[in-house]
């Protein structure tokens, strides 16, 4: 059975039940580009990509679509775009997905594109600062995906 989602400017997107190793998503549509100055004086650039709901169990509107939590999306974007100061961080892209749940928030990560950034440094930059986000979107299961680019 698959559950369906949405992505930022009407796309959809569908993950089955092992998607996150196996499945590629469909096409999406890609936000308007958003380049914000990581850390003054930096070289790095963070350059937003798509942003997706890919899982809201028990939430699904018409079309398998899910709610969004503008709240939540301003959130985590706000603590990506300082990824760029991380240790260990180089140019490259990523797929960070926020699993919420039974009041447990976690991280996981896509390679994504030619030059992915490594999961475990962005696991020890990340995971303390989305521990404790919450969502007034309440689903057993809540998948938000968001792709984004250290740009030099």
């Amino acid at each position: 059975a698959e559950e369906g989602g949405n992505a930022e400017e009407g796309g959809n997107a569908d993950e089955g039940e092992n998607a996150e190793e196996d499945v590629d998503e469909p096409a999406l549509a890609e936000l308007a580009p958003h380049t914000a100055v990581v850390e003054a004086g930096s070289d790095f650039r963070f350059q937003r990509g798509r942003l997706a709901y890919l899982r809201c169990v028990g939430l699904e509107g018409a079309g398998g679509r899910c709610p969004r939590d503008t709240t939540l999306e301003d959130t985590v974007w706000s603590i990506l775009e300082s990824v760029g100061s991380c240790p260990g961080v180089v140019a490259g892209s990523a797929d960070v997905r926020l699993h919420m749940g039974a009041g447990v928030t976690e991280l996981r990560f896509r390679d994504f594109g030619d030059r992915p950034l490594d999961a475990g440094v962005l696991s020890a930059c990340l995971d303390a600062r989305v521990a404790g986000l919450r969502t007034d979107l309440r689903s057993a299961d809540l998948v938000v995906s968001f792709r984004f680019e250290i740009r030099r």
